[in-house]
């Protein structure tokens, strides 16, 4: 059961499509606590009225004392096993409990899944999707800390758009008499947690409205942020060193933002004291991480701590002035590692790899194992940061290691063949690859197995990249003898849907699909082995999972079965087949290199769905 915490004050023209907004919610096991804090308007016999009519309603009257009164009141009345907050004047999607419901009892070890929200205006009553999918991806605990104090700060601040495990509340409050309550306790439970989920779907719909009651006390509610500030900053000062950083490189710049403000108000005394704070935070920080924090917030902070004036006056120049430097740099950067990357394209160190052809005909013959390796597999090698969909894991990266060496009889390792001369390749392959190996060349071949031969990972991307584009139809003709008459398990992200929609998979006797999460699906790789090792040791399996593929048709060939990494296949016929010249996205697939190719659909297709034999979600 979850227990909804609605404080009532005030809000007699919101307060009846909140509720109902709650009613409506498709999961039914609901216990709606309605905390009436003294409101001095129609809402307490609103509040009475819906509870008489819905057994799930119950109503505490008490004195005015506050939005964190309220919810605490709420707190100790809950009895569910999940807890949410939803403030009164705003309003939630009908399917956003049964959704986030789900997530946490398929994932017993977190204990938070939250969502993002749309702020809508006062009337309002809309209920808005950017992509209605229910997709979501995890963070572990550095990425939510990471996350705390990034841009995007303001959704992982607020507690509404959360639900929790009651154990996240057993021991926190709000601190009673205070504006933005939620500053003062959010840090506190995200710290503590190993991983969170979040989903895309803006379930929570916030009303930013005149008259509620951070609006009328504004320049208050700066100082006790400012507050809250303070005491998170004490907290991290207790943490890492780098999470120390973030806090304070993100809460100096807000102190600055609150002293505008409140500059901005009229109110001198406030926003010295703002000042002043800021002054004392940033002598201590100068003492104990200045180093740490990037030399642009140093100048930032250093500006402001000697005036407000100089702050205005240099700031401008000096981003401006770093702007254009890192522009050139970025310029002479890109065009030395393209001169290097052309230059080592001859170098005898380079590891030899056999042509898309050679290692087809090599699977065909032999029914080897594939393991692929490309750019994301290298970065995720070394560590490097990805904008992607599966987080960094120190496991992953050591597998990564040590199958790239491995010896496994009819086991092919491909890498990419971008180590040497590019001229079959169209100008913008030519470009990353000869900039890409000028930069990290050196690394990956140290990485590599002196003597080893290797294979080719374009096998299974023989199309967009090649400006000769005539043998593409006779690689194709090679894949598909590959599982000509065999039995596929194909095991793929959720959104991947590979051969729907197309014949790749027409020379196949018979086709079974096990899904995997699309995002960090290494993170449930016990969960994808044990399915896959359940099936036919005799079926042919193809995977589609980034980098655990890679990992996973290693491990499937040791127990005896052939397993091939056939990420970017689909796509890849898909192009072929339309004559594409440039990457775009394919509709309800899932495209991670193209901007709108991450907008799927559910797929319904009745060929699809009875292919499914299980399904592995988060």
């Amino acid at each position: 059961m979850i227990s909804v915490i609605v404080p009532v004050y005030r809000v007699e023209s919101y307060i009846e499509y909140c509720i109902q907004s709650i009613q409506n919610q498709t999961y039914k096991d609901l216990e709606i606590i309605l905390v009436d804090d003294g409101s001095d308007d129609g809402c307490p016999e609103i509040c009475d009225r819906y509870a008489k009519e819905d057994k799930r309603i119950k109503v505490i009257h008490k004195k005015n004392e506050g939005l964190a009164s309220a919810r605490n009141v709420g707190l100790e009345a809950a009895t569910g096993e999940y807890i949410s907050f939803v403030d009164s004047d705003d309003y939630i999607q009908t399917e956003m409990y049964e959704v986030m419901v789900a997530f946490l009892e398929r994932n017993p070890d977190i204990n938070i899944a939250m969502c993002r929200y749309k702020q809508v205006e006062e009337t309002d009553h809309t209920v808005y999707f950017d992509r209605a999918t229910k997709d979501f991806y995890t963070l572990d605990h550095d990425a939510i800390v990471k996350e705390m104090f990034s841009e995007q700060y303001a959704m992982y601040v607020v507690v509404w758009n959360k639900l929790y495990r009651r154990t996240v509340w057993e021991t926190l409050r709000f601190p009673v008499g205070k504006l933005h309550e939620d500053e003062f306790v959010s840090y506190k439970f995200l710290y503590e947690q190993k991983r969170i989920g979040i989903y895309y779907d803006r379930f929570y719909h916030y009303r930013k409205r005149q008259g509620s009651i951070t609006q009328e006390k504004e320049v208050q509610s700066y100082l006790d942020c400012t507050q809250a500030l303070q005491q998170k900053i004490d907290f991290f000062r207790e943490k890492e060193q780098n999470e120390y950083a973030m806090c304070i490189s993100r809460s100096l710049s807000t102190l600055i933002y609150y002293f505008q403000c409140i500059k901005k108000k009229g109110d001198k005394k406030s926003a010295a004291q703002i000042r002043n704070i800021f002054l004392k935070e940033w002598k201590s920080t100068k003492k104990e991480i200045y180093k740490e924090l990037p030399k642009e917030r140093r100048s930032y902070f250093s500006s402001f701590a000697i005036s407000e004036f100089v702050l205005y006056l240099y700031m401008p120049l000096y981003w401006k002035g770093l702007s254009i430097v890192r522009k050139i740099k970025r310029k002479l950067q890109g065009k030395y590692y393209l001169w290097k990357g052309k230059k080592q394209a001859t170098s005898k160190k380079n590891p030899t790899i056999m042509s898309i052809e050679e290692t087809l005909e090599n699977i065909i013959a032999k029914r080897c194992s594939v393991s692929r390796y490309g750019d994301g597999e290298y970065k995720w090698m070394v560590g490097l940061p990805q904008t992607s969909f599966q987080h960094f894991s120190k496991e992953m990266q050591h597998r990564l290691l040590t199958i790239c060496k491995s010896e496994e009889e009819n086991h092919l390792i491909c890498l990419s063949d971008g180590f040497g001369k590019l001229d079959y390749l169209n100008k913008e392959a030519q470009y990353f690859w000869y900039t890409f190996m000028g930069e990290n060349r050196e690394k990956w071949i140290s990485y590599l197995k002196p003597g080893k031969v290797y294979y080719n990972t374009n096998m299974t991307r023989p199309y967009m990249d090649y400006v000769d584009k005539s043998p593409c139809a006779h690689r194709f003709a090679l894949l598909k003898q590959i599982w000509q008459d065999r039995d596929i398990i194909l095991i793929e992200g959720d959104k991947s849907r590979l051969g729907i929609g197309n014949d790749l998979f027409e020379t196949a006797r018979s086709v079974k699909r096990i899904l995997a999460p699309a995002r960090d699906a290494y993170d449930k790789y016990a969960e994808i082995m044990e399915a896959a090792c359940k099936q036919d040791k005799d079926a042919l399996y193809l995977i589609a999972l980034g980098p655990t593929a890679t990992i996973l048709a290693y491990d499937l060939h040791k127990t005896g079965r052939q397993a091939i990494d056939v990420g970017h296949v689909d796509i890849e016929y898909e192009w072929f087949l339309m004559g594409a010249t440039k990457k775009v996205a394919i509709e309800n697939k899932y495209v991670n290199e193209v901007d709108a190719g991450l907008n799927c659909r559910e797929m319904l297709d009745e060929t699809y769905q009875s292919q499914i034999i299980e399904k592995i979600e988060w």
